[in-house]
């Protein structure tokens, strides 16, 4: 019988110690009752999450969230993993042919937030300030307006809605055409 448990013992160590590190080796042992079985053996070395890509997905989709992808997954594959676009998605800002990496965060915009960051790359790209979308501090960056007249400026955006012109700029008080000819080449409402 110790001869048996001895045979037994020394199987099972040569056994654990060729197989690690493979998965799914089927090995064959002898059980405890001196008969032999097969048994599979299943590493948690090289795990199946392991070989993955972790990506974030956010923004416009349907569930938000960590997704692990296979390796030369596109972010069109991200996106159906997430459920896809909302309703209010930009379908056409993210490259969807572009492949992923482990570990990136793939935001998908809305069509009003392009829209919005659109319109400031514009702004940017012409040195104009839109008075629709600035806020008090980029505001301040034209010639006579402190922080009393870019307050005022944001404050009748919102209650009255976008100006249609830049002439509108002159309903604030404290905006009259002196400084209105001081601001009107620096500024655009598109």
């Amino acid at each position: 019988m110790h001869k048996i448990f001895v045979c037994a013992s020394v199987v099972l160590l040569m056994t654990f110690l060729t197989a690690c590190g493979s998965e799914g080796t089927v090995v064959t042992s002898v059980g405890t009752d001196g008969i032999a079985v097969d048994e599979e053996i299943i590493t948690t070395a090289s795990s199946e999450k392991d070989r993955l890509l972790a990506v974030y997905v956010c923004g416009a989709v349907a569930n938000p969230g960590v997704y692990y992808m296979e390796p030369g997954s596109i972010k069109q594959d991200a996106l159906y993993a997430a459920g896809g676009f909302s309703k209010d998605a930009d379908g056409e800002y993210i490259n969807l042919a572009e492949e992923i990496s482990s570990g990136e965060k793939i935001y998908f915009p809305s069509k009003d937030e392009t829209e919005y960051y659109l319109n400031i790359m514009k702004e940017e790209a012409s040195g104009l300030v839109n008075i629709n979308t600035a806020d008090e501090e980029t505001l301040m960056t034209l010639p006579g307006i402190g922080k009393s007249k870019a307050k005022a400026i944001v404050e009748y955006r919102e209650e009255h809605g976008d100006y249609k012109s830049v002439d509108d700029i002159k309903q604030i008080s404290g905006i009259k055409d002196g400084v209105y000819n001081n601001i009107k080449d620096y500024i655009c409402v598109e």
